[in-house]
């Protein structure tokens, strides 16, 4: 090997950023928004399949195929449904769970009715790598207080919170898997993309949305999550420095030479 490798390789190493095994941030949109604000996503609005208990339902679209394995689907009315649309409602005896076939980097719904129950579990193949509780929410304005809807629905409900909620995934496994759980959990427009914010066209150097939290996930599983703004990562999936990318040219070069 040639001498100077080993020292390339410690500054190669030095250059790239360092952090959790897993990370997720958790952001959210301003009140009254209904959509993602994510470019080159794909949203499922649950209106196509009817109301009442499917399963099975599938859903295409984002560079891969999804199945709804299970999900219960009510019609708008004051708890949900965004532009007064069917939305997806769960609880710990009827859950909605979504498989992905290919892994994705972002996740967003339109979260309504927010109960202090409503859990999401977010998988990699069989591994459960992070779990949201709505009590990081615990913090949202009034203005979050009330259906946004227009119409009869408008402004009911108000002692419960509406809101557009992110969750990006910044470092470790994609998510291929996700499960809605709890008490009276209602959502709409489920949203995905499989690229990792920050690396397509359009991306913002930050992430969009107010961040509220961060869950962070060591090599044992175990989560912690970070709530003071100020420690949280709201950076996009920084592409390597140039710096890295030369010493990355540098190295590949001199390991050449050094086999010819």
């Amino acid at each position: 090997m040639h001498a100077l490798l080993p020292i390339l390789f410690c500054l190669l190493m030095a250059s790239m950023p360092v952090g959790a095994a897993s990370s997720m941030v958790v952001t959210y949109e301003a009140a009254g928004v209904m959509t993602s604000p994510v470019l080159s996503s794909f949203t499922y609005d649950f209106n196509s399949i009817g109301t009442g208990v499917k399963a099975n339902v599938s859903w295409t679209g984002w560079g891969g195929t999804g199945t709804f394995t299970s999900v219960k689907v009510n019609p708008v009315d004051v708890y949900g449904g965004a532009n007064n649309s069917n939305y997806t409602f769960a609880n710990d005896s009827t859950q909605t769970t979504l498989n992905l076939s290919t892994g994705v980097s972002y996740f967003g719904m339109w979260w309504s009715a927010g109960d202090s129950g409503n859990v999401l579990d977010f998988y990699s193949g069989a591994t459960k790598i992070f779990t949201f509780t709505s009590s990081v929410m615990n913090g949202l304005s009034s203005s979050y207080n009330g259906n946004p809807n227009t119409g009869s629905n408008r402004g009911g409900n108000s002692a419960e919170k509406y809101a557009f909620i992110n969750f990006f995934v910044q470092s470790g496994a994609q998510i291929d898997k996700i499960v809605a759980r709890g008490s009276n959990f209602e959502s709409d427009n489920w949203t995905l993309r499989d690229p990792a914010y920050g690396t397509l066209a359009g991306d913002e150097a930050t992430l969009p949305g107010t961040a509220v939290a961060q869950y962070n996930v060591n090599d044992t599983g175990t989560q912690t999550t970070v709530t003071d703004v100020a420690q949280i990562n709201t950076g996009s999936v920084p592409e390597p420095s140039s710096g890295a990318l030369m010493l990355i040219g540098l190295a590949t070069l001199l390991s050449r030479r050094n086999r010819k």
